[in-house]
C-alpha cells in the first residue's frame, strides 16, 4: 500500500519532520486577539503588528521554497519571524510606531447669505449627535469633532451651498482590531446645523453610536447611512414634505416620524432590527418585503393589509385614513436579516 505523507511533512534524516510556521501562526494570532479583548493589549499595540503585514508574506513564501528541502532553516526563520513580530508588537508603541493621535478640532461654516445647502456627513470611528442650533445662530454649520488621523471640511457655493465634513481614510490598517480601543479615546462628532436654512442632509455613519435629533431642522431631504452601531434619528415636521431614506447596517435602525406631515420614507434593513415609531391618528402606507426577518405591526394601527409579495407579512398596508388624509406617511422597507416594527 502506498504511504501517503501529510502535507505539513517530509522525510528528513530518515524521519518526519513537521513545519511549525503555521500552527505557530495561527497560536500567535489566537493569543492576540484574546489579549486584545481582555484589554491587556492597546490600540497602538495592534496597529504596530499590523504594520508588518508584509513580512507575512515573505516569510510564507520562504516557507514554502525551503520548508522540504532545509526544514530546520524554515523552522528556525518562522520562530524568529513571529518572535520579532511579537517583540515589535510590545515596543514599537514606545518609539512612536503604531501610536493613535487623538484630536479635537472646531468646525465652523458660517451663514453669510445661505439660501440652501447640501451637506454631507462623513464620521469615521465616533460616537455622532446631529442636533439644531439656536434660532439666531450665525452660522451654518458648527461641529465638536474629537478623532484620529484628518477630519476635512470643503465648501461650494455662496446662496446654494454644498458642505461636505468627512474623516478620511485611514493611514494604517487596523482591520477593526482596534476599533473598541477607539471607544476608550471617546472619539466623538457633535454636530449643530443652522434650523432656519433649507437643507438637504446626507450621515454616512461609520463606527459607533448615532443619535440624529432632526426635528428641529428644515430639510427637504434626508440620506442616512448606517454603519456599525445603533442609530436613533428623530425626523422633523414638513408642510410641504419631502423625501427620506435609511440604510441600515450591523445595529438596531430607532426612527420616529412626525405628526401633520407628508413623509416619504425608504428603508434597507441590515442584520439589526428596524424600529419605527408613528404618531397617533397619522394616515401611513407600508409597503414590507420582509427578507429574512419578521414584520411586526401594533394591533391599534387597524391596518387593512393587501398580500402581493408572496408572503403573508409582505405586501400593501395601509391605515383607514389613507386614502382621504391631506398628510400621508409611506414607508417602503426591504428587509434583511433584522426584524421590522412599526407602532405608535
Amino acid at each position: 500500500m502506498e504511504n501517503i505523507k501529510p502535507k505539513n511533512q517530509e522525510l528528513f534524516g530518515g524521519r518526519r519532520v513537521r513545519s511549525y510556521f503555521w500552527p505557530l501562526l495561527l497560536i500567535g494570532v489566537g493569543v492576540v486577539w484574546l489579549l486584545n479583548n481582555f484589554g491587556i493589549l492597546t490600540g497602538a499595540n495592534i496597529v504596530a503588528l499590523l504594520q508588518l503585514w508584509p513580512l507575512l508574506l515573505i516569510v510564507g513564501g520562504f516557507e514554502l521554497l525551503f520548508g522540504r528541502t532545509q526544514p530546520q532553516l524554515a523552522r528556525v526563520l518562522g520562530i524568529g519571524t513571529l518572535a520579532f513580530a511579537l517583540a515589535f508588537m510590545v515596543v514599537g508603541p514606545v518609539f512612536g510606531v503604531g501610536r493613535i493621535e487623538v484630536k479635537t478640532e472646531q468646525f465652523t461654516e458660517p451663514l453669510g447669505a445661505t439660501a440652501t445647502a447640501n451637506i454631507r456627513l462623513s464620521p469615521g470611528v465616533a460616537k455622532t449627535t446631529i442636533t439644531a442650533a439656536s434660532s439666531d445662530s450665525s452660522n451654518l454649520l458648527d461641529a465638536n469633532v474629537t478623532h484620529i488621523d484628518t477630519v476635512t471640511l470643503s465648501r461650494n457655493g455662496d446662496k446654494d451651498k454644498e458642505i461636505t465634513l468627512q474623516q478620511e481614510s485611514p493611514r494604517t490598517w487596523n482591520w477593526g482590531f482596534v476599533s473598541q480601543n477607539f471607544a476608550d479615546a471617546k472619539l466623538r462628532w457633535d454636530v449643530m446645523l443652522n434650523p432656519k436654512v433649507p437643507i438637504n442632509l446626507t450621515v454616512d455613519n461609520g463606527v459607533g453610536e448615532s443619535n440624529l435629533d432632526l426635528s428641529k431642522l428644515n430639510l427637504t431631504g434626508a440620506d442616512i447611512t448606517a454603519g456599525v452601531g445603533q442609530v436613533t434619528v428623530n425626523l422633523p415636521a414638513s408642510a410641504t414634505g419631502y423625501n427620506a431614506s435609511i440604510d441600515a447596517g450591523v445595529g438596531a435602525i430607532k426612527a420616529t416620524l412626525p405628526a401633520e406631515s407628508s413623509i416619504n420614507l425608504k428603508v434597507s434593513g441590515g442584520t439589526g432590527n428596524v424600529d419605527i415609531t408613528v404618531p397617533e391618528g397619522a394616515a401611513v402606507q407600508v409597503l414590507v418585503d420582509s427578507g429574512l426577518g419578521r414584520a411586526n405591526f401594533a394591533n391599534n394601527l387597524n391596518f387593512a393589509h393587501t398580500v402581493n409579495r408572496g408572503n403573508d407579512k409582505n405586501g400593501t398596508y395601509e391605515t383607514p385614513n389613507f386614502a382621504s388624509a391631506s398628510h400621508k406617511i409611506v414607508i417602503d422597507y426591504h428587509g434583511g436579516v433584522g426584524n421590522f416594527s412599526i407602532h405608535n
